[in-house]
This record gives structure tokens, C-alpha cells and sequence, in this order.
């Protein structure tokens, strides 16, 4: 019976200190994507920090306009999000999109960066579907996939 005691103490602490070094790793990591958010948006404002699964995300404002950026759980930059209104998008994202959908009404707009590539992508409703659109520049779709409806 002392030995279960014993044991249980020690997982306890065991799990203690390493929730305290993890937190530790957290504020070095968190500390690295905000160097990258200032450098890159001096301008920021409204900051909010979120953890998904192994990323961190800031979600914030600059110019009156909505930013995301993701970072891996090294800290390092992933992915930026600007959300755009549907009037700003290039006339061939437009046309393009005109062109798949029938009736289509566009939900959402964003301009995404990545390391690898830069793309618009679009929330599009059309025909009682929602749609996840992701286009180049000059309006050649590279995906289109049916949204399924969340449950709450």
C-alpha cells in the first residue's frame, strides 16, 4: 500500500515538473512568433494568442484589417491569413469563380501565405452548398471542396 502511495507521489510530481518545463518551452516558443509578428506588423493591435494542437496562432488587427498567423511549435512562421472583402478579389478570382458555380455567393475572402505558395481562398455558397475554394492569382483553381455542416 505505502509502495501505490509512493508511486502515485511520484507520478505526480514527475507530471508537476513537467508541466512547469513546459511551460517554460511555451514562453520561449511564444516569445520567438511574437519577435516574427513585430517585425512583420508593427502596426498590430488587438493581439489574441491561441494554441491549436502543436501550433500557436495570433489572431490581430492592423489597418482595420483581420490578420491570422500560425507558427509550428518551434516557434517558426507557418502561415498568414489577411481577410479581404469579395470587391477586392482580382476580376479573374471573380471570373473564375462565376465560371464552376452557379449562382455563387462569396462568404469569406482571404489572401494566404505560406513558405511554399500564396493563394486566395474563398468560402463560397452556391446551390445550397458551402464550398472551400483555393485559387492563384490569376484565378486558376487549385481546390475545390464541399464544406460539411458542423454540429454545435
Amino acid at each position: 500500500m505505502k509502495n501505490k502511495a509512493l508511486n502515485s507521489s511520484l507520478v505526480l510530481i514527475i507530471l508537476a515538473l513537467s508541466a512547469c518545463g513546459q511551460t517554460e518551452v511555451n514562453h520561449q516558443i511564444k516569445a520567438k512568433a511574437e519577435k516574427h509578428l513585430i517585425q512583420n506588423f508593427k502596426a498590430a493591435t488587438n493581439i489574441n494568442w491561441d494554441q491549436e494542437g502543436d501550433e500557436i496562432e495570433a489572431e490581430f488587427e492592423e489597418a482595420g484589417i483581420n490578420y491570422s498567423v500560425k507558427y509550428s511549435a518551434q516557434g517558426e512562421w507557418l502561415e498568414t491569413e489577411k481577410e479581404l472583402n469579395a470587391d477586392a478579389l482580382p476580376a479573374e478570382v471573380i471570373a473564375a469563380i462565376n465560371a464552376k458555380f452557379a449562382n455563387a455567393e462569396i462568404e469569406d475572402a482571404e489572401w494566404v501565405e505560406t513558405a511554399k505558395e500564396s493563394f486566395y481562398e474563398l468560402n463560397v455558397e452556391a446551390d445550397h452548398s458551402d464550398y472551400e475554394v483555393k485559387l492563384t492569382p490569376n484565378g486558376n483553381i487549385i481546390s475545390s471542396t464541399i464544406e460539411e455542416d458542423e454540429e454545435d
